[in-house]
C-alpha cells in the first residue's frame, strides 16, 4: 500500500495512471485506497482522473456520488472520453438501490440532478424510474431527453406510480398537443417493453390529446392537397411550409417547398379550387436538375382548369435558391375554376426540389401548418385510436378519410384505424389498397368506400378487382390477410375457385398455415381440390434455376471483359489472385 501511495503521486503519468488501474483490479478496499482514488479525480491529467473515475465505478459506495458530479461538471468540452468515464462510474453507484433513496434524501442541486437523470436511463430499476418521475416533475428538461426519460420511468415504475407519470406530463406540456402525442408514445413504448397493460389513465389522456390533435388538423385538412408521381416508389408527403428570401429583397416571406424533407421526395401540390382571377403574380424558387446538365422538365407551378383538368399556364423551378417573380396574364381564363400545383417530379439526390409562395392576390395562400405535418398528425392520430382503441374519436376519423384532400399515407393509416377498431379480415385486406398509388382512382375510392360502409358486396367486389390488378407480392400479403379468419378463409377460397386469384397462393406456406388455423368448414378438402394439379413449389423453383443455368452455358463468355469489370467494380472491397483489397470476402 505504500508503494501504491507514492505511485499515485509520482512525477510521470504513466505511474499514475498505473497506480489507478491497480486500484481498480484490488477487489477490496480500505479507506486509504479510496483516498487515493479520489485524489485521482483532481489529478491535473485527464489521463489520470479517467482511471482514477474507472477505479471509484468499480467499487460503488454512496460517498463516491457527490465528488463524481463535481468531476463531471469540470470536464471540459471537448473531452468525451473523461465524460463518458465519469458517467458511467455515476451509473454504477447508482446501481446500489439505497443510494437513490438516500441521493433524493440529501437533496440534489439542479445541475447534478440533470447529471444524474442523463444517466438513469441506463438503470434498470424502480428507484431510477422514480427519480426520472420526480425529476419531470420540477425540473426543465430538454425537448430531446423528456421523451427517452419518459419512456424509461414507464417501462421500469411501480405500477401505482403510473397514473402520476401521466399526470404530470399532462399537466407541464398541456399546451403543446403536438409533443403530448410524442410523449404518450413514449409512455406506451415503455408500457409495452414491460409487458404492462395500457391502464385508464393513459387511455384518457390518449383521447384528450388526439381530439385536440384532430382539431387542429380538421382547420387545416383540404387547403392544399398532396399526390404522388406516378411511378415513383416513394409516397411521402414532402412539402414543408418554410421561410425563403426572394430577389425583391424579401427575407421572411413564408413559402410551400419540397427541400427540408430530402430533395429524393416527390409529390404534386394542389390548391383547393379557386375562381382564375385576370392577373395572378408569385413567387418560385428551386431546382430541375444539376446546373450542367439540361433542364429536365420535372419542376413546375402550374395552374390546371378544374372542370376540363388542361394545364393554362406553366413556371418552371428557375435554377435558383431565391424565389423570382412570376407574373401570368390570365384573362383568357379569368372566371374558370383553376387550381394551383407544385409539382416536383424529380426524384434525384440533390438540385431537386422546388418552392412557391407569395401569392397576389391570395387565391391560395401559404398555410400556418406544413402539409407534411399535418399527414404526419394524422398516422399519429390513426394509430393511437388503433392501439388505444378509442372508439369515441371513430366517427371524426371517418369523416376525414371521406375527404379527397387527405393525402394516400393519412388515407391508409385512417382505414387501418377504423378496421383495428372492429376487426374483419375482408375489410382488413381492403386497408393497404386505399392508399396505394399504384391502382386506378376509381378503384381506390371503392376500397375507401368499402372500409367506410363495409357493405359485403363493394368489399367482395374491391377485392377481386383488386387481385387481378396488383403484383404477386401484393396478392400474397392480400392472401395472409383474407386467411386470418374463418371469414376471410371463405372470401379467399371463393377468389380462387372463381379464377380471380392464382391458386398457387394457396400453395405458399405462410397462407396455408393461416387457412388451417382459421378453421374455415372444410377447409383442407377444397386446398386440396384447388391445388391439384399444380407442381410444388420446390418443382417451380427447379425448373427455373434450370432455365436460368442453361441460359448462361449458351451465353458466350471472355475472361477480359470480366476481369475488366472486376478492376471497375469489384476491386476497391475484394480480392482475387491477390489483386484487390481485403475489406469484403476474398473471391
Amino acid at each position: 500500500d505504500e508503494l501504491l501511495a507514492v505511485a499515485a503521486v509520482d512525477e510521470h503519468r504513466e505511474v499514475r495512471v498505473h497506480a489507478m488501474r491497480i486500484l481498480s483490479e484490488t477487489p477490496m478496499w480500505s479507506r486509504p485506497h479510496r483516498n487515493l482514488a479520489l485524489a485521482g479525480l483532481d489529478d491535473t491529467d485527464p489521463f489520470v482522473q479517467r482511471a482514477a473515475a474507472d477505479a471509484l465505478g468499480r467499487h460503488p459506495q454512496y460517498g463516491n456520488i457527490a465528488p463524481l458530479l463535481a468531476a463531471l461538471a469540470g470536464v471540459p468540452e471537448g473531452d468525451t472520453h473523461l465524460r463518458h468515464t465519469l458517467r458511467m462510474a455515476i451509473r454504477d453507484q447508482l446501481k446500489e438501490q439505497d443510494n437513490y433513496r438516500q441521493l433524493r434524501a440529501d437533496g440534489v442541486q439542479r445541475a447534478d440532478a440533470d447529471a444524474v437523470a442523463g444517466v438513469s436511463i441506463a438503470i434498470q430499476s424502480a428507484e431510477a424510474a422514480s427519480f426520472l418521475l420526480h425529476h419531470i416533475s420540477h425540473a426543465t428538461v430538454e425537448p430531446h431527453d423528456l421523451a427517452r426519460y419518459i419512456q424509461h420511468a414507464a417501462r421500469f415504475i411501480p405500477d401505482d406510480e403510473t397514473a402520476a407519470l401521466v399526470a404530470v406530463v399532462r399537466s407541464k406540456f398541456g399546451d403543446d398537443p403536438d409533443f403530448q402525442f410524442e410523449l404518450l408514445g413514449a409512455i406506451q413504448r415503455g408500457l409495452q417493453q414491460r409487458g404492462a397493460a395500457i391502464g385508464p389513465a393513459v387511455v384518457d389522456w390518449g383521447e384528450e390529446v388526439a381530439g385536440a390533435v384532430l382539431d387542429a388538423v380538421e382547420a387545416d385538412a383540404g387547403k392544399w392537397n398532396n399526390r404522388p408521381i406516378p411511378g415513383k416508389r416513394e409516397t411521402r408527403n414532402p412539402w414543408v411550409v418554410q421561410r425563403r428570401t426572394s430577389a425583391d429583397g424579401n427575407l421572411d416571406a413564408f413559402f410551400l417547398c419540397s427541400l427540408p424533407h430530402g430533395e429524393s421526395l416527390t409529390g404534386v401540390l394542389a390548391s383547393e379550387p379557386f375562381e382564375i382571377p385576370p392577373r395572378l403574380e408569385f413567387f418560385v424558387a428551386g431546382h430541375d436538375g444539376f446546373p450542367d446538365k439540361p433542364v429536365g422538365g420535372n419542376n413546375r407551378v402550374q395552374l390546371r382548369d378544374v372542370d376540363s383538368g388542361e394545364v393554362l399556364k406553366q413556371a418552371p423551378a428557375p435554377r435558383n435558391d431565391r424565389a423570382q417573380h412570376v407574373e401570368w396574364d390570365l384573362a383568357d381564363f379569368a372566371g374558370r375554376k383553376g387550381s394551383l400545383e407544385i409539382v416536383d417530379a424529380d426524384d434525384d439526390r440533390a438540385y431537386a426540389w422546388i418552392a412557391a409562395g407569395r401569392f397576389k392576390p391570395e387565391v391560395a395562400g401559404v398555410p400556418q401548418t406544413s402539409p407534411s405535418q399535418i399527414s404526419q398528425r394524422i398516422e399519429a392520430v390513426a394509430a393511437a385510436v388503433g392501439d388505444l382503441g378509442l372508439a369515441s374519436l371513430q366517427p371524426r376519423l371517418a369523416s376525414l378519410l371521406e375527404l379527397r384532400s387527405v393525402d394516400l399515407n393519412a388515407r391508409a393509416a385512417l382505414a387501418g384505424a377504423l378496421v383495428a377498431l372492429n376487426p374483419d379480415s375482408r375489410v382488413a385486406a381492403v386497408v393497404p389498397f386505399v392508399g396505394e398509388p399504384g391502382i386506378a382512382d376509381e378503384l381506390r375510392d371503392r376500397a375507401t368506400q368499402a372500409v367506410l360502409d363495409r357493405d359485403p358486396e363493394v368489399i367482395a367486389g374491391v377485392l377481386k378487382d383488386v387481385v387481378r390488378s396488383v403484383p404477386e407480392r401484393q396478392q400474397l400479403t392480400l392472401a395472409e390477410t383474407l386467411a386470418a379468419d374463418a371469414g376471410g378463409a371463405e372470401t379467399l377460397l371463393d377468389l380462387v375457385a372463381s379464377g380471380q386469384a392464382s391458386a398457387r397462393l394457396l400453395q405458399r406456406r405462410s397462407v396455408r398455415e393461416k387457412l388451417l388455423a382459421s378453421r374455415a368448414p372444410d377447409v383442407v378438402r377444397r386446398i386440396d381440390e384447388l391445388t391439384d394439379g399444380l407442381p410444388s413449389p420446390n418443382e417451380t423453383i427447379v425448373k427455373l434455376i434450370a432455365e436460368r443455368l442453361a441460359a448462361h452455358r449458351d451465353a458466350s463468355t471472355s475472361l477480359e471483359n470480366g476481369a475488366a469489370l472486376f478492376q471497375k467494380h469489384c476491386v476497391d472491397c475484394h480480392k482475387l489472385d491477390g489483386k484487390g483489397t481485403v475489406i469484403g470476402t476474398q473471391l
